[in-house]
């Protein structure tokens, strides 16, 4: 308590700021000194001051940049060793905010005493006036700077404690209106059957456990794999003559996207104390049996988007919600900025003849006019210095100073950067802009070419969210999404800058609300759209929920109190669904659902991205290569609320939508470039933040717990993900990274895999295999041998025929970090071929796309689904043919 006293001593430079405000000779006076870059603007304010109101408010000054010096500096070095949480001493921008708070400091006192000594000149100097205006820019960035520093280090974490449980306490009605879940059954890791242990964050097994160690892996690819997958699992739990089923002998059942809405909908549906029969038994489960209820149930509801309240409409509904929400954010966002630098650009600072009552008087105006020295200099003299410390930095033979000094020049440049834009690019674009929008042919004037330049934007943005939604469009056209949208927020913000800097009332300043004809700033109402939209739960605001639930409606399901023959069963209820934790030691193979957490920079497997599972014993973040891997066992796995921003509970449905979020701010090996902004913009993702399970340490303390809020989603927009010291991962569709969840599966060291592939390559590719193997080899140095010869298809007489078969044995080599020797791999491709039934081949005939459906195409016919759930049976009775024949 008495360290925390300590923050009490920013009532003094707080109060000498009030004081050297209302003590100055007129308002504004500081900024109309030492901005003023010449001599005569200089001049000009000191006789309107007075020489010695000037040199008396100058001195006050001083007094406050002293007691910023004395004070901040410290507070914020006691902020970063005893307030702030551990997660703020990762950014190398916090570590160097107290340098930062006396550069303002000092920067501001060297300010004043240059001001002091031309203040009793008759004619101040062109290169002194223009210095101190560089040097007050710089401070003004430097003391913002501090100030954002001050709120993150010290007054944050210590009110942190007064303010978060009363605004967890204001929204817990909204947790309340979504329902709970039952409390976790939490079994201690000494009582878990030896196989249900969690295998990660520990050493390498070197020693197999007891039993069989079989493997089975689901790949991604929609409705299509989930259907295939219904019939590979239907075949792989078939009676056999001399014992259990390979289901019900397999340890682990991996999957990932599509192939997760099968085995997760299994895993719910078999929760325990189900009442769905067939009552599973030691020798098979039976839940995938075809007249099953489950699968009869599935069958129905195939068209699993259509599955919740209202049907698909109310899904549509949904979306629209939110992506009025979020790209109303994101224009709210653009228009506080552009409003800023507009009525920054009609200051005394910059330019004071703005507004013109007379937007004619805009043609006398010349380039010249706009880019006087005193609004280029302070921009170009940071971009020096920061070129200046790039130089000198890796001219030093020390690695870690050149990276810091490398850091801080990036910062630097930046602010030389903006302040550019801000003093010489904005003005430029209001005057410059007008003149171009006006030769735009077929209009009449600036505001009609800025209407039609929009316009097209908006058509190409359409374009390209179409062409995403169809995949259509080649890849390197889609990517051009994001450029379209920086060009329609462009001309948005130039014309908020135009309107505000020019001082224009319409649309784009002030609306009008209500009957007596108020009219209200559409700033004030942009901040509150911001100030709302953080208030609202981040994984709310997705398209995640709205899948989930409709995925949930169709794969987890539960019985009526006495299931009748022929009626469907009914999807488990939201908080009657258990959490992931009380399927430790359940019967079945262990669910070990294959997700996939982005990065901004490659990683050691070459991709953006790492894998990230969910299983009933841990949550894993696979981002080291030496058995150290970031693991939260899932029974104490942060759990949010409302304000939080992530979900309050962990359950295998969530984790299914998680897997198959197709569409996401990152997409891995499907990056889509800067078109992956527009799908944040338009709220087409269906990713989450979840925590770090490096950092799970920092949701301990409720005080200090970090929470999703609305800089999560310029993350997204720009595309900066750091899993290595942010304390959230984004979580997306397991297929943008390993679409098979074979490597997922090869971590657990099985001694046989049965690796079922649905992933829709192109009849005769086999990327996402090679894909895996690649990633297999890279990741854990695995090697895996296949000869896939007997999947191709073949030319016979100049015709193209089917492949001899479905399915091909290979073999698994392991390194000595994972035990040694070999295993199994029986792989299983979803297609046609010479052995498959006939009237497999002959629906084949018929339909020239079975079974190689889009991904896209989630809306399947009966028969459709019925032919794919055929070919997965199929497939699954080829890969038991092998493994039967090697072990008789």
């Amino acid at each position: 308590m008495r360290h925390r006293a300590w923050s009490l001593l920013l009532i003094v430079p707080a109060a000498l700021l009030v004081i050297t405000q209302l003590r100055a000779p007129f308002p504004a006076f500081h900024q109309h000194l030492t901005l003023a870059g010449t001599p005569e603007r200089f001049a000009a304010t000191v006789v309107r001051a007075g020489r010695s109101n000037a040199r008396g408010a100058l001195w006050i000054d001083n007094a406050f940049a002293t007691s910023f010096l004395v004070v901040v500096p410290r507070l914020l070095r006691a902020g970063l060793e005893r307030w702030a949480p551990e997660r703020r001493r990762l950014g190398r921008l916090w570590l160097v905010s107290p340098v930062v708070a006396v550069a303002a400091g000092v920067a501001d006192l060297v300010e004043n005493a240059m001001s002091l000594f031309l203040v009793g000149k008759e004619r101040p100097s062109t290169v002194l006036t223009l210095f101190v205006t560089t040097v007050s820019w710089s401070k003004l960035m430097f003391y913002a700077l501090g100030v954002l520093a001050l709120m993150a280090l010290v007054v944050g974490p210590l009110v942190a404690a007064m303010v978060r449980p009363s605004m967890r306490k204001l929204f817990a009605p909204f947790d309340r209106l979504a329902g709970s879940h039952p409390p976790p059954e939490i079994v201690q890791p000494e009582n878990r059957p030896p196989e249900n242990r969690p295998s990660v964050n520990r050493p390498p097994v070197s020693e197999r456990g007891p039993g069989e160690r079989i493997g089975i892996s689901l790949s991604g690819g929609g409705i299509r794999s989930a259907s295939v997958a219904i019939g590979v699992l239907r075949r792989l739990d078939a009676s056999c003559l001399d014992g259990p089923s390979v289901f019900a002998r397999s340890r682990w059942l991996v999957a990932a996207s599509g192939g997760a809405f099968t085995a997760g909908g299994w895993r719910v549906t078999r929760r325990p104390g189900n009442r769905v029969p067939p009552v599973a038994s030691s020798v098979r489960d039976g839940l995938f049996d075809a007249d099953g209820p489950w699968s009869a149930t599935v069958r129905t509801r195939r068209r699993y988007l259509e599955n919740g309240r209202l049907a698909l409409f109310g899904g549509v509904v949904q979306v629209v919600v939110r992506t009025v929400a979020v790209f109303g954010a994101v224009l709210s966002a653009v228009h506080v900025v552009a409003w800023s630098a507009g009525r920054i650009t009609r200051t005394h600072a910059v330019h004071p003849w703005f507004p013109f009552a007379d937007a004619s008087a805009l043609d006398r105006l010349a380039l010249r006019d706009l880019v006087p020295p005193r609004l280029v200099v302070p921009g170009m003299a940071l971009l020096l210095v920061a070129a200046s410390i790039v130089v000198v930095g890796t001219s030093r033979p020390s690695h870690e100073r050149g990276s810091a000094a490398t850091a801080v020049a990036r910062w630097m440049a930046v602010a030389g950067a903006g302040l550019t834009v801000l003093l010489v690019g904005v003005p430029v674009g209001v005057v410059e802009g007008r003149r171009l929008l006006t030769s735009v042919p077929f209009v009449s004037g600036a505001d009609a070419g800025a209407g039609l330049l929009v316009t097209v934007s908006a058509t190409a943005v359409a374009v390209s969210l179409a062409g995403i939604a169809v995949g259509q469009l080649k890849q390197r056209w889609m990517r051009l999404g994001g450029v379209v949208l920086a060009v329609g927020l462009f001309f948005f913000a130039g014309k908020v800058a135009d309107s505000v800097s020019l001082g224009y009332d319409g649309l784009w300043s002030t609306w009008t609300l209500g009957g007596d004809g108020v009219r209200v700033p559409v700033v004030v109402l942009a901040i509150a759209w911001l100030v709302v939209i953080d208030a609202v739960a981040s994984h709310r605001l997705t398209l995640g929920g709205v899948y989930r639930k409709r995925l949930a409606a169709t794969f987890a399901l539960d019985a009526a109190d006495l299931p009748v023959p022929g009626v469907p069963l009914v999807p488990l209820p939201y908080h009657r669904e258990p959490v992931w934790s009380d399927y430790v030691g359940a019967d079945g193979p262990e669910l070990i659902v294959a997700a996939t957490a982005h990065t901004t920079e490659r990683t050691f497997c070459g991709l953006p991205a790492y894998g990230f599972t969910f299983r009933p014993g841990a949550v894993t973040l696979h981002d080291r290569t030496d058995g150290t891997s970031a693991a939260a066992p899932m029974a104490t796995y942060p759990r949010g609320s409302w304000w939080d921003g992530f979900p309050r509970g962990w359950l295998v449905s969530r984790s299914m939508a998680l897997s198959g979020a197709a569409f996401a701010s990152a997409m891995g090996r499907q990056a889509l470039g800067g078109t992956q902004a527009l799908l944040v913009a338009f709220d087409l993702r269906l990713g989450a933040w979840v925590p770090n399970p490096r950092f799970v340490h920092w949701f301990a303390d409720p005080d200090t717990s970090p929470r999703v809020h609305l800089g999560y989603l310029v993350k997204e927009i720009f595309g900066r993900y750091h899993p290595d010291r942010d304390p959230f991962v984004y979580v997306a569709d397991g297929g943008h990274r390993d679409n098979l969840a074979l490597v997922e599966l090869l971590r657990e060291r099985p001694d046989t895999v049965f690796c079922i592939d649905a992933s829709g390559n192109r009849p005769g590719s086999f990327a996402t295999l090679q894909e895996a193997v690649e990633l297999a080899r890279v990741e854990l140095d695995v090697d895996i041998d296949l000869d896939i010869e007997p999947l191709r298809r073949r030319n016979a007489e100049g015709l193209e025929m089917i492949p001899l078969d479905s399915a091909v044995e290979g073999v698994i080599r392991y390194p000595e970090a994972m035990g040694g020797g070999t295993g199994r791999l029986l792989y299983g491709r979803a297609q046609l071929s010479e052995e498959a039934l006939p009237a497999l081949v002959q629906y084949g005939g018929i339909d020239a796309r079975f079974p190689d459906y889009s991904t896209a195409d989630q809306f399947l016919t009966e028969i459709e689904h019925l032919q794919l759930v055929a070919l997965g049976e199929h497939v699954g009775d080829r890969m038991v043919g092998l493994f039967d024949r090697a072990t008789l």
